[in-house]
């Protein structure tokens, strides 16, 4: 005999189905957080930052929280479906950014190969930003392999976006691929008559050298003899690519290489400011070097008077403020010192106010050597200097009001009395 269903059936039979509606719907829902938050990250922000730091911009910090609130997979599957669907270069470029926000230390392996293939894809484009954007991904999740490396050189071979160069270069120094680092540093400069070809080879190249610093196992001289010689074969080559040979040998603790510098370098060059870059290189790494100390106050002082235009001609010796004010302060030499300031007294004001700021960050306890510093500027330059440095100004509040320990003697007459004098000054200008 035939049974009634009983109604409970029923109810189970369509109850699948209004759960999987619920769900299409929350699902709905969930995407659409998804993609506007990602829509929210600014690529801007991001090229801003140094292209090797990687950490996030304000709105990739909120993008990535609102993110955590979903199941990782699911907002891949939205940001990969964004990169391949949407013709918009912004769009595409945000999905990449916000793939590298789904990483973290306890990713699942299965989807750091899904970013790593849409990084792959990505490399494949022709857009330098998505380029550089799927560079970013992958010096996050790429292990090195040897197809990463290869797809990665070829990039930065043909690179002619800095950004581009400066984190591909980073990533083949990370993967430990020296000899394709090397072979930029060393590779053949095209005729300088090719301006194009030439200027992409000196920003291939100084990027490439840039990327050396980061080896930790050649700090203290362990740098491969081709590299040191390519590095001292740029320095004669470009007067553009001495400033960053001299930062990577200095960050390298190059000592072995000073004597050579010297010989090949610094005595052949003419009065250039290259040639102050390499004397200050020199001495950070043997401050002995009694020659060079004694010349470099007459080198600053022979770059400040080459030419009417001072504000060009000063303006190459600004990235060197902190280098002039470790070798000043570093000679023990309080008179030494002073005959290094005043080299400066031609120089604009707002960079001798970037010196100042320097040496006193330099002095540590040496409380009678800065009074002196300040003490030979008059009110009107000492007003001009502060009005054009915040640096300055914050240095000085350091030294003088905060009361700090670095302040030998806190007591003394002539620091309450420059004390009185800075801050009338402060005052003046509404600082304080």
């Amino acid at each position: 005999m035939a049974t009634r269903p009983r109604p409970t059936n029923a109810i189970a039979c369509v109850l699948p189905i209004f759960l999987l509606c619920s769900a299409v719907g929350c699902h709905n829902d969930s995407d659409q957080d998804i993609e506007e938050a990602i829509s929210h990250i600014s690529l801007a922000a991001i090229l801003e930052m140094p292209p090797t730091a990687m950490r996030d911009t304000g709105a990739e910090a909120t993008v990535r929280l609102r993110l955590g609130h979903h199941g990782a997979y699911r907002a891949f599957s939205i940001v990969s479906a964004i990169y391949e669907n949407s013709w918009e270069l912004e769009k595409r470029g945000q999905a990449l950014a916000a793939a590298r926000l789904l990483l973290d230390a306890g990713s699942a392996e299965n989807l750091r190969v899904s970013v790593h293939d849409l990084a792959c894809r990505a490399m494949c484009q022709p857009e330098p930003l998505l380029v550089f954007l799927a560079l970013r991904l992958l010096y996050e999740v790429s292990e090195g392999s040897n197809t990463d490396i290869a797809v990665v050189s070829g990039k930065v071979q043909s690179a002619s976006v800095a950004d581009v160069a400066e984190i591909g270069y980073a990533a083949l120094m990370k993967w430990h691929a020296y000899d394709l680092v090397i072979a930029q540093v060393s590779a053949h400069a095209p005729a300088k008559t090719n301006s194009e070809a030439y200027e992409a080879w000196r920003m291939r190249t100084t990027y490439a050298i840039l990327a050396c610093a980061r080896e930790e196992h050649w700090r203290g001289g362990a740098i491969p003899p081709s590299l040191a010689t390519a590095l001292l074969d740029d320095m004669l080559r470009d007067t553009h690519l001495i400033s960053p040979t001299a930062e990577v040998l200095v960050a390298l603790d190059a000592k072995q290489l000073a004597p050579e510098m010297q010989c090949r370098i610094y005595d052949t060059l003419p009065a250039c400011d290259g040639k102050v870059t390499v004397a200050l290189a020199i001495l950070l790494l043997t401050p002995e070097d009694s020659r060079i100390r004694n010349e470099l106050p007459m080198l600053i002082k022979g770059r400040l008077a080459s030419t009417s235009e001072l504000a060009e001609s000063a303006a190459p010796l600004k990235h060197s403020l902190h280098w002039i004010a470790r070798v000043a302060m570093n000679s023990g030499d309080d008179a030494y010192a002073q005959n290094v300031w005043r080299s400066f007294d031609a120089a604009p004001s707002q960079m001798r106010a970037e010196l100042l700021a320097a040496m006193l960050g330099e002095m540590r306890s040496r409380e009678s050597m800065a009074m002196h510093l300040i003490g030979s500027l008059s009110d009107e330059q000492l007003r001009e200097m502060v009005a054009s440095s915040k640096t300055l100004t914050s240095v000085l509040r350091l030294w003088l009001f905060d009361g700090v320990e670095v302040v030998l003697r806190q007591g003394s007459a002539v620091r309450h009395s420059t004390e009185e004098r800075l801050r009338g000054i402060l005052v003046s200008l509404g600082m304080k």
